[in-house]
This record gives structure tokens, C-alpha cells and sequence, in this order.
């Protein structure tokens, strides 16, 4: 049987095929303003991937933040399935690797602290979703602030000798005090550093707060920050452990897994 997994999240749309539990087809995109047609778009670029339809999809799964804006797959209803994302992290994660109990999942807009329990459940959840300053876009503003490539980012960090500190969480004020510490001549390299030393300090305040288990593993597209995940450790006291899939398709496999179950 071959089921589909789709994460409409809040910047980019991935979706992930499988068959036997195994991925076999993969595609992402940046999401623009016809999120509709980039959807549509990113789920066909994967089956072709495999070679197959969507006719020999036997189910689809749906998750992410802008999941159930998408329309052009309701005529597949009878076999479409909403998730949680944090229920498709945790069943990924314990497919993938059953001794983890604690992800960190960094997505466009906040992050995710999720503990696993006994068969891949969530059993808590922390999130600071309504703060910006916890997530992707944050850095991507940061970015186009120092005219830095957002791809560069992590590894300009790690370039740094002495990071600024930065005081404002907020995403607003700590870009004016990006602006002004440019002004004042301080090096890029070290305000990159500040500011990614300030998401992971926030993001391992919360870890610590929630209990971290001994195995913790780190996805979403910041995971790939070399620097997020070197202050992040750092912070943690612990080497993150790396999932065997790119890191910004969990989601979209556990979606997919949970298609499977749902049949």
C-alpha cells in the first residue's frame, strides 16, 4: 500500500510518499500566495518522484498550520486524514527512532518541545507559537536586516569570537537593536551569533522546563542552522541527536504513517 503525508506549514509546503513505511518520494516548496496551487504542485512533484498517481495513493494525511486551508483535495475526503502536528512528529520520531522521548521542533513561527510516551504518543507539549522570535522567520528577518544570506547564517555564527548579547525577545525591538548595533559598527558576524545564541537560549529554556529525556532529537528547517544547533547544544548540555530522513519531512511521514493506521 502506498500512503501520503502533507505539511502545509506556515512557510513551506513538503509532502512525503511511502510504502511499507519507507519513504520513497519526497518534494518541497516555498509557499507564495497561491498556496493552493503550491500544494497541489509540491503532493504532485512527489508522486512523480515515485512514479506513481494519485490514484495509487490508498490514503492522504494532512498537517501543519495551513492544512485545512487547502480545497482541491476534498473530492479525496473519503480517504483524507487531519493530524496534529505534534501527533505526526511523535509517531515519525518513534518509527524512525523508538528511544527518543523529547523532540525540538523549530518551524517559521515558534517551536514545538514535544515528549514522546510509550508507542509514539505525545504526552506534553510545550510551544510558544504566539511569539515570533521563537522560530524561522525571525532569523529570516535578521537576515534581509544585515543583507546576509539566511542560508549562511549558522555557519557566520560560528565565525564569531564574541557574540552580542541581545536583550529584546521580542521580534520587533530586537530588530531595531540589530539596526542600531550596525549603526554602531559591531560585526555582523557577531550580532549573527547574538541573535542565534538568543533563539537558542530561549528554545532551551523552555526544553528544561518541560524535562528532557537522556535522547533528544532536533527537526524542522532550523535544525539545518549549524549554529542554532551548536548554541542549542551548548545550552542543553547534550549532543541532538539527527533523524535518518531530512529533518523537514517528519511531519509530513508521520501524516503519512497515521494515513496508513487510519484505513
Amino acid at each position: 500500500m502506498v500512503y501520503a503525508g502533507c505539511d502545509i506549514g506556515a512557510r513551506v509546503v513538503k509532502a512525503a510518499i511511502i510504502r511499507n513505511g519507507e519513504i520513497i518520494g519526497t518534494a518541497k516548496k516555498d509557499i507564495d500566495d497561491r498556496l493552493e496551487v503550491v500544494a497541489k504542485g509540491v503532493l504532485k512533484e512527489a508522486l512523480q518522484n515515485t512514479g506513481l498517481s494519485l490514484r495509487r495513493v490508498s490514503a492522504l494525511g494532512m498537517t501543519g498550520r495551513e492544512a485545512r486551508s487547502v480545497k482541491f483535495l476534498r473530492p479525496f475526503m473519503p480517504k483524507l486524514s487531519f493530524r496534529p502536528e505534534e501527533l505526526c512528529i511523535a509517531k515519525a520520531i518513534y518509527k524512525l527512532k523508538s528511544n527518543i522521548h523529547t523532540v525540538i521542533d523549530i518551524g517559521a513561527l515558534g517551536f514545538k518541545i514535544i515528549s514522546i510516551g510509550q508507542k509514539g504518543n505525545p504526552i506534553d507539549l510545550i510551544t510558544n507559537e504566539k511569539c515570533a522570535s521563537g522560530g524561522g522567520r525571525f532569523l529570516e528577518n535578521i537576515s534581509k536586516a544585515l543583507e546576509v544570506d539566511l542560508d549562511k547564517m549558522g555557519k557566520i555564527a560560528l565565525e564569531s569570537k564574541e557574540p552580542c548579547t541581545i536583550t529584546n525577545q521580542c521580534v520587533v525591538f530586537a530588530e531595531s537593536e540589530v539596526i542600531s548595533l550596525v549603526n554602531k559598527g559591531v560585526d555582523k558576524k557577531d550580532i549573527i551569533a547574538g541573535i542565534v545564541s538568543a533563539l537558542a537560549s530561549q528554545v532551551a529554556s523552555a526544553a528544561k522546563r518541560g524535562g528532557l529525556a537522556e535522547d533528544v532529537a532536533f527537526i524542522g528547517g532550523t535544525s539545518k542552522n549549524q549554529g542554532i544547533c551548536y548554541y542549542l547544544e551548548k545550552e542543553l548540555d547534550l549532543e541532538l541527536k539527527k533523524t535518518s530522513i531530512d529533518p523537514q519531512f517528519v511531519s509530513a511521514y508521520g501524516a503519512a504513517i497515521l494515513a496508513g493506521n487510519s484505513r
